[in-house]
This record gives C-alpha cells, structure tokens and sequence, in this order.
C-alpha cells in the first residue's frame, strides 16, 4: 500500500513519462515520417546479437534522454534551427545524441549526416576502419 502523498506523486511521474515519450515519437514521427508505433517499435526491438544487459542499457539511455535531455534540447534547438535524436548502435555497442539542422530532414541519410553534430560513445569489437594504402586497417573515422 502506498502512503497517501505517494499516489499524487506517482501518478505525475507516470503522466511526465508518458508525455515525454509521446512527444519524442511524435516530433521524431513528423520529421522522419514514420508512424509512431514503428518508431517505437524500433527503439524497443532487441536486435540480434544484442546481449540482455546491453538491450537494457540502451532502454535507459533512450529513456534519460526521453525524459531529462529532450524536453529542454528541442525546444532550445527548435529556436536554432535544430533538432535532437537519441541512437544506438548495438554493432558498436554504443550510442548517440545527435543535433541535426531541421533544413536537412527531406535529404537522403547520407546528406543528412554531413550535416550533424554528433556525440558519439562505443565500443567496437572489431575494427571497422577502412584498409589503409599499406593494407593495414585504420582506426575508424
């Protein structure tokens, strides 16, 4: 049984979670034209080769994002020009928090990406530089 203030405050956690989450889908749906349920789908899919302990340390991730980073980065990118995205990358063992220009979203993802900001964190297992001019592999770019 929960304290009688525990159940108010309870519910306002649950109410800001909820709203935070459909508001990322919503803003991200709109400019990658997707439907929401699949982006959510996308975020919420534990990819093959993805171990448990891993899936659940991007489930936080996005989720702290979601609710601590999003609601104060979109908006004041919003006045920038700018828009802010939450990635994994399970080959990589990492993620992302991307800032992009709203100018770019109708572009391909390869134009896209020249144009981000990115902070990037991961942990390859294999080196997927590409093959320098004496054959070794360098580290990636």
């Amino acid at each position: 049984l929960l304290h009688p203030f525990q159940e108010p405050v309870l519910l306002a956690s649950f109410g800001y979670a909820l709203t935070c989450n459909v508001a990322y889908l919503a803003r991200r749906s709109q400019l990658r034209q997707m439907t929401m349920t699949r982006l959510f789908e996308i975020r919420t899919q534990r990819e093959d080769g993805v171990t448990f302990p891993m899936y659940c340390t991007f489930l936080v991730a996005w989720q702290t994002f979601v609710l601590f980073l999003f609601p104060i980065t979109e908006p004041v990118g919003k006045m920038f020009g700018y828009c802010s995205f939450y990635y994994s990358y399970p080959k990589a063992n990492g993620g992302g928090y991307i800032l992009e220009p709203l100018s770019v979203q109708r572009l391909s993802t390869n134009q896209r990406t020249k144009a981000q900001v990115r902070f990037d964190w991961h942990r390859f297992t294999y080196n997927v530089g590409d093959i320098g001019r004496d054959g070794v592999q360098q580290p990636p770019k």
